[in-house]
């Protein structure tokens, strides 16, 4: 007689029939490690959460942790493409740089829905969708900032002054 692999226990990794691979319990562990937060929330702030947790049928808990993870990305790493972008920065002549410095920004409209999808998301939160172009217009501008950064650090090392870049665009 064959036995099913455990889910838990002293077996080592395995799959079981259903395709779900099962761990040992210090490898759960590993892979599934967190840590115990207690937060006093006003109940203001925990109603909106309870709301939005029952508007998409999951837990407070899943609703609060999805808002730290938003609000605490997981990497500082730059995309290969922009990393590589940067890269090349140092060519570019100065008048590109100009360009790219004071260019490099979102356009009027998607600053405007951005803050508004900011205050929603603080008054009521976000559906799924807005969620995602959040997600989108954040990494829109954090790309803008960054290759601005760069066009000015180089333009700077050149001897430029890039105090006009310092005012908004």
């Amino acid at each position: 007689m064959r036995r099913r692999p455990a889910c838990s226990g002293e077996r080592q990794s395995e799959t079981s029939r259903a395709g779900r691979a099962c761990y040992t319990q210090p490898e759960r562990s590993r892979r599934l490690a967190a840590q115990a937060v207690t937060l006093q929330l006003p109940s203001s702030l925990f109603e909106r959460f309870k709301r939005r947790a029952d508007e998409a049928r999951r837990t407070v808990e899943a609703e609060i942790l999805d808002a730290v993870a938003q609000a605490a990305p997981e990497t500082e790493e730059l995309p290969p493409d922009l990393a590589e972008f940067l890269v090349r920065l140092d060519a570019f002549e100065d008048e590109a740089l100009w360009q790219l410095a004071r260019t490099s920004h979102l356009s009027r409209d998607e600053s405007a829905e951005l803050e508004d999808l900011h205050l929603k998301w603080q008054s009521e939160g976000l559906t799924p969708a807005e969620n995602a172009r959040t997600a989108f217009l954040v990494g829109q501008y954090e790309r803008a900032m960054v290759l601005r950064a760069h066009a000015a650090r180089v333009l700077k090392e050149r001897g430029h002054d890039i105090s006009c870049l310092l005012q908004e665009p």
